[in-house]
């Protein structure tokens, strides 16, 4: 629980970091509002997308890797978009970004004890599951 909730702050922090700060740097370098949104929409489209291939992938090889993989991944696009300049470099940038698994969903595999349930967005409190 305790890598969970580690994997999770980090992957927090990385998203409100790249999303908060990302869309100014992205007007400050003279890019369009369209183009802010463009790269922006890309986050949500490749995430759940992503969810489909990595969630069968940690299925078979575990989770653990693909978690530490998912954050070195991060790491390595928030270098590249910081890096680099223009849509193009940048919507790459954005696409790695969120390639990878969501570390909120440690706690729903196979090998959890106890019931299984899928986290409602929008309630309000922790821990809230539908069965």
């Amino acid at each position: 629980l305790s890598s969970c909730s580690q994997a999770g702050l980090v992957n927090n922090l990385n998203d409100g970091l790249a999303w908060g700060l990302l869309p100014l740097y992205f007007a400050a370098a003279g890019l369009s509002i369209a183009r802010i949104g463009i790269l922006a929409a890309l986050y949500p489209a490749v995430w759940g997308l992503g969810q489909l291939v990595t969630g069968g992938l940690s299925d078979r090889i575990g989770r653990k890797p693909l978690i530490a993989g998912g954050m070195l991944t991060q790491a390595a696009a928030l270098t590249w978009m910081a890096a680099v300049t223009g849509f193009w470099p940048w919507a790459g940038g954005a696409v790695v970004l969120v390639a990878r698994p969501s570390p909120p969903a440690e706690g729903f595999g196979p090998n959890c004890p106890g019931p299984k349930g899928f986290p409602l967005a929008g309630t309000r409190g922790v821990g809230r599951l539908v069965r």
